[in-house]
């Protein structure tokens, strides 16, 4: 009778060994307790819009295991439990290794407000009747919801806020490891993954530049103020009647101020001899009437008289 006491006594304490390992109670437990219970969602995967790269990689790895069937102490996609489920995903997903009870999973945590969840963190209920210690872990994935392993179901999403797993909350946690890589793809990023950044600078117009026209310079040449010129000029067109002889060049003003104090000045109203020349077959004029030509030395003396006089007014 002893020896069948031993024998029970060992078998209720490996047991209770498998039942820490995993969601924290045995299988008839867990299925009493409602570990299948809740308000479940049918197959809707989450928006990973707006996740980081190790975010998404995480959320992504946990959505590929849906349908999984729940079996107590698997590890496989064969069949899963809760505590299970997490260890396998983050281990894929990220190579983060975590302990394996859903007890041990909420002491390993940091633990965190339940309004400051972020996709990825780790939920934690007490799902055994009568007890206080946490017994069942789900992965939180945003908009209220979580992916566990049910017991009934599987791995399924459920909404956190039903009654039943409102009244079994226990706390919520996140691994400092997988926050630590958060951290890194936000300094990297700037708060944006890497391919909507890139997808970002690819669809950004360019703003098309303003054509770099020359502005046209005028340079304004100033005129010669010198009257006198090397090359002749052809004279210019003349009153009928009238002709004047060029000249081809003309004294400059200190030569003719030291002819003014050599010679007196002359009266302003000194006439300018100009040779006058009727036009052939004039009426006016008789036929037999001479023509003549002011010299060189008149035609000059008239034009140095004409600067003489402008430069005295």
């Amino acid at each position: 009778m002893s020896h069948r006491l031993s024998i029970f006594v060992i078998l209720m304490s490996v047991l209770a060994g498998l039942a820490t390992s995993s969601c924290g109670s045995s299988r008839s437990v867990s299925t009493v307790s409602g570990h299948g219970k809740g308000s479940h969602s049918a197959v809707s995967h989450p928006s990973l819009d707006g996740l980081s790269p190790t975010a998404k990689t995480l959320i992504s790895e946990a959505d590929s295991w849906v349908g999984t069937p729940y079996r107590y102490g698997g590890n496989d996609r064969g069949g899963v439990d809760c505590s299970g489920f997490v260890t396998q995903v983050y281990l894929k997903a990220l190579g983060i290794k975590l302990p394996r009870s859903s007890r041990e999973q909420s002491e390993y945590c940091h633990k965190i407000d339940k309004s400051r969840l972020t996709p990825g963190d780790l939920l934690f209920f007490r799902t055994t009747k009568g007890s206080n210690r946490v017994s069942h872990v789900g992965i939180f994935v945003g908009d209220n919801r979580m992916i566990h392993s049910s017991t009934s179901r599987g791995v399924i999403y459920t909404d956190i806020t039903s009654d039943y797993y409102a009244r079994a909350y226990a706390g919520a946690g996140k691994v400092e490891s997988y926050h630590a890589l958060l951290a890194k793809d936000t300094k990297q990023g700037g708060g944006q993954t890497h391919s909507r950044k890139k997808k970002n600078e690819k669809n950004k117009k360019k703003t098309p530049e303003e054509p770099n026209i020359p502005t046209k310079t005028t340079t304004l040449t100033p005129e010669p103020t010198s009257v006198a010129s090397s090359a002749p000029s052809e004279p210019k067109e003349t009153t009928p009647g009238y002709t004047l002889t060029p000249v081809s060049s003309l004294p400059s003003r200190t030569t003719a101020q030291q002819q003014v104090k050599s010679e007196p000045p002359k009266s302003a109203s000194s006439p300018i001899t100009v040779a006058r020349t009727t036009p052939p077959n004039s009426p006016s004029s008789p036929a037999s009437a001479p023509i003549t030509e002011p010299s060189p030395e008149d035609a000059r003396e008239a034009v140095l008289n004409s600067i003489i006089e402008k430069d005295l007014k």
